[in-house]
């Protein structure tokens, strides 16, 4: 109770835009940290996520994108002024993931050392917690900043939606046409898809997928919904999960909504379940939204996008789970999922959500401690348990997230860095911040 209170405070602090009490954090360094640098470096990172996912510096078969540089660039800053601790357990468990991983690699002759080096590079900042006077200070500017950004993405979303039936250039849909290639983020991506008749789904101009979009909003919905509750916010990324036309966003909110934590989430299901069927009886001719109903059957459908994502990883993930012999336990090698995928005899071929990715390169030992990596972090962060179960789907099936620099941000910035008041390692450490945050919250 002291921390949910402790946490609302923080929470009332941002939504009705109070100053923080913040000059500068004394730290055991004797540093200080400048309020507009940490923020700024927050402003860049979240910058990244929304404005600047399709960028990044090209070498030509990879680039490194802007994402990766961002987190870096608030690590190096909080270790730096002293306000950044390392979490003993993280530790631990990064240590299992690495070395889990090389083994992997050395036992299948090393398939793709770039893939493990980048695995260890991008999970590397998860072993790293906000001391708790900076959790206080910077947590409530990184979450506001994080939800403005999605509410402006969504509101742009919903603007290129209405504007394609005036504007009919590719760029409307495909921005990245419009980066220069020395800074073009590599891959392929279904940035422009056509919806039923002829309309094209909005991914929020900036995005890289539809998809994107539409598990973005749903995250800062959930951010919302459960900590800052204002209506015109939720309105907004309501309108840019619908104008995405995608169903990422909307299974990421039933496990968030629904998903039962406490016994308050039956009724909440009623609830919402009633006020969505009344939005889509209203809306479903103007928008179709019987494009989200209409793709249950897409699991039974070789070819289609969820028998992609779900069903033919399962069935890649059989074929060759015992063979070679050790593939079980250490998996088939960093970057293997890839060439396998190839091979794979079914119409559209196999997608690479994290759980199937996991267990395909890294075995049933690299992938648990791979997710029991990410459920510490998760756990033992600020937000309610719904949000945590809707980011831990949202990981691990929403898509291709094991080696996303951008998803890697959203789980750092808005998650991971910011632990709870009463994590027993704080405590231990930092016994005196700690306890006055607990008294000043009862």
């Amino acid at each position: 109770m002291q921390t949910r209170a402790s946490d609302r405070m923080l929470e009332l602090q941002l939504s009705r835009g109070a100053p923080h009490h913040f000059d500068a954090v004394a730290t055991t360094s004797n540093h200080s940290i400048p309020e507009f640098l940490f923020r700024s470096s927050i402003s860049i990172l979240v910058s990244t996520i929304f404005i600047f996912p399709q960028f990044g510096i090209n070498f030509g078969s990879y680039s490194l994108n802007f994402s990766l540089i961002a987190i870096y660039l608030v690590l190096v800053l909080g270790l730096f002024f002293g306000g950044f601790q390392l979490s003993l357990p993280r530790i631990l468990l990064y240590f299992a993931v690495t070395f889990f991983g090389v083994v992997s690699l050395r036992a299948n002759g090393g398939p793709s050392a770039p893939s493990f080096v980048l695995l260890a590079v991008i999970y590397f900042p998860l072993v790293f917690v906000a001391k708790p006077q900076a959790n206080e200070d910077w947590r409530p500017f990184a979450i506001g900043k994080f939800c403005d950004y999605a509410a402006f993405v969504a509101v742009v979303g919903c603007v290129q939606f209405v504007a394609q039936i005036a504007i009919h250039g590719d760029w409307l849909f495909a921005s990245y046409k419009l980066i220069p290639e020395p800074i073009k983020a590599s891959g392929v991506y279904n940035t422009v898809i056509e919806a039923a008749g002829g309309l094209k789904k909005s991914n929020g101009f900036f995005l890289r997928e539809p998809s994107f979009m539409s598990m973005l909003c749903a995250i800062a919905l959930l951010l919302e919904y459960f900590h800052y509750r204002r209506p015109m916010r939720l309105a907004m990324l309501a309108g840019g999960m619908l104008v995405s036309l995608s169903g990422t966003g909307i299974i990421i909110l039933l496990f968030g909504l629904f998903f039962p934590v406490r016994l308050n989430s039956l009724v909440r299901a009623v609830g919402l379940g009633a006020a969505f069927t009344v939005v889509y009886l209203i809306l479903s001719e103007v928008l179709d939204l019987s494009v989200f109903t209409n793709r249950v059957a897409e699991f039974q459908t070789p070819g289609t996008s969820a028998y992609a994502r779900f069903v033919a990883p399962y069935l890649l993930l059989s074929r060759d789970f015992d063979y070679p012999p050790w593939a079980a336990l250490l998996g088939h090698g960093p970057g293997s999922i890839s060439a396998a995928a190839l091979t794979f005899a079914s119409p559209g071929g196999s997608h690479d959500p994290t759980w199937a990715k996991s267990m395909y390169e890294y075995g049933l030992l690299g992938a648990f401690a791979i997710l029991s990596l990410l459920v510490v972090s998760l756990w033992r962060s600020w937000p309610s348990a719904e949000f945590k179960i809707a980011m831990l789907y949202a990981w691990l099936a929403s898509g291709g997230q094991l080696l996303s620099p951008d998803f890697m941000a959203l789980l750092f910035v808005v998650v991971s860095l910011w632990p709870k008041t009463n994590d027993p390692w704080l405590q231990a450490d930092f016994p005196d911040e700690v306890g006055a945050q607990l008294a000043s919250s009862k």
